[in-house]
């Protein structure tokens, strides 16, 4: 099986397990990895600029989803309704929040990338988006749309996503059995 490996940088004590990674979720624990994953390159470069300590990941490719997988499922009604699901239930159990069907509409195209948060106004008002996420702050505001992301990943079977940021790709490692820490 082909696998990839992937870097991230940490000020604090590098993860010895997956497992050490923390979920997704408004209550989480403080620390590096608080979106619910922990972030990493292909490039020990760019995991460096984040931190001297090198945390090393290696994943099945297979288990990787591709940063425009997520979007192109919305094309399938049955893949999409599936994504609208699981959103909703992160939001009710994760978020403590339900959601108007324009709400949910307009979170999943900022979870899928298909609408960038800094790019323009949510439709919702930027209030009511912040309710939803628990954040006033727009980068905190961002984070927690990528850990919902991510959680989607992890609730479709995934190790890892792909998501666009500063770096261009960055993925987010998910606190899955196939991760292994080097």
């Amino acid at each position: 099986m082909e696998t990839q490996s992937l870097y991230a940088g940490t000020h604090g004590t590098p993860l010895k397990c997956a497992s050490e990674i923390n979920s997704f979720g408004r209550i989480r624990a403080s620390g590096e990895n608080y979106f619910g994953g922990v972030f990493c390159s292909s490039e020990k470069s760019i995991a460096k600029s984040h931190g001297k300590n090198i945390q090393h990941f290696c994943i099945p490719h297979k288990l990787i989803m591709g940063s425009e997988k997520l979007s192109n499922m919305l094309y399938d009604a049955e893949e999409s309704a599936q994504i609208s699901n699981i959103v909703v239930n992160i939001a009710k159990t994760e978020l403590y929040e339900t959601l108007e069907e324009e709400e949910l509409e307009e979170l999943i195209e900022y979870i899928t990338e298909e609408k960038n948060f800094f790019a323009s106004e949510p439709d919702m008002g930027l209030e009511r988006l912040s309710e939803i996420v628990g954040y006033t702050e727009p980068a905190e505001i961002d984070w927690t749309i990528q850990g919902i992301r991510g959680e989607v990943a992890r609730y479709l079977g995934y190790a890892a996503i792909d998501m666009k940021d500063e770096h261009g790709i960055s993925t987010l490692v998910l606190n899955h059995p196939a991760v292994q820490v080097l």
